[in-house]
């Protein structure tokens, strides 16, 4: 009894420090009997209907739709996006059918997409991990972006900058599947001098055309992080650039700061 006390003791200790269950021994996870699909092919703007028979040996409590993989491999939210209902079969209770339905996004890609799906056969406090299940549906009628953004063009405000110039940067931007976001917080740093930076915010978007947007921001300098003219020489950036679809980019630009202020 001693023993099994112990083996008790270590077991929720270990739950506490590493926060991770520990598998029953003989755990036996959920599978995936068979997928479909409706309609077929789905088409952007419209709902996708998934069909799954699961099975477990003690049975299916609930799926929890997790994330869509994209035809260009990049990944979007599905939580709380999809909704999806469990139901237990009839004749045997250790089969269900999960019935997931998702809105398939306006601007969505051509070809292949997956939606992960965590299927789980008994409550957190049992500590069984469940399993994962990658389930295909197809889109036609969208685009076929692959891609991700690209750079056309980029100016400055004013074009000659100083040591204390503040300036406005305008960076146009090409992508099929608008709109595009420009990940906050980036600078332009001198190489090997990392403190003398200009630091860009309040940010902006104006669309040009169906494929192009104009971004732009205010870049400030700061020397030493405090607001201060800064060296002169060559600064670079490469803020990180996502569209619509999650495919992303670093896009480079650089600045040439001259003497005085």
């Amino acid at each position: 009894m001693k023993r099994v006390g112990l083996f008790g003791i270590v077991a929720a200790m270990a739950i506490v420090l590493t926060g991770c269950p520990i598998t029953p021994p003989g755990y036996s996870p959920p599978w995936v009997v068979s997928f479909d699909s409706s309609p077929k092919p789905v088409r952007p703007g419209e709902t996708v209907t998934l069909h799954i028979e699961a099975a477990d040996d003690q049975g299916i409590a609930s799926v929890g739709p997790v994330r869509f993989t994209t035809p260009s491999g990049s990944q979007l939210n599905a939580v709380g996006v999809c909704e999806s209902l469990t139901t237990p079969h009839e004749d045997d209770p250790r089969n269900a059918l999960i019935t997931v339905t998702c809105p398939v996004p306006t601007y969505a890609s051509n070809g292949t997409w997956y939606l992960k799906l965590h299927i789980n056969d008994g409550s957190p406090q049992a500590n069984y991990p469940g399993s994962d299940a990658q389930i295909p549906f197809e889109v036609a009628g969208g685009s076929d972006d692959r891609s991700a953004p690209q750079l056309v063009s980029f100016t400055t405000e004013p074009a000659t900058i100083h040591q204390g110039t503040t300036f406005t940067l305008t960076m146009r931007i090409r992508d099929e599947s608008l709109p595009v976001t420009v990940d906050r917080g980036y600078a332009f740093v001198k190489p090997f001098s990392p403190d003398s930076m200009f630091q860009c915010s309040d940010d902006a978007y104006a669309p040009v055309s169906p494929t192009e947007v104009d971004y732009t921001a205010i870049c400030r300098p700061l020397y030493f992080h405090a607001p201060a003219p800064v060296e002169t020489g060559l600064y670079r950036t490469a803020p990180l650039v996502k569209d619509a679809l999650a495919q992303e980019a670093n896009l480079e630009v650089s600045v040439n700061v001259e003497p005085g202020v």
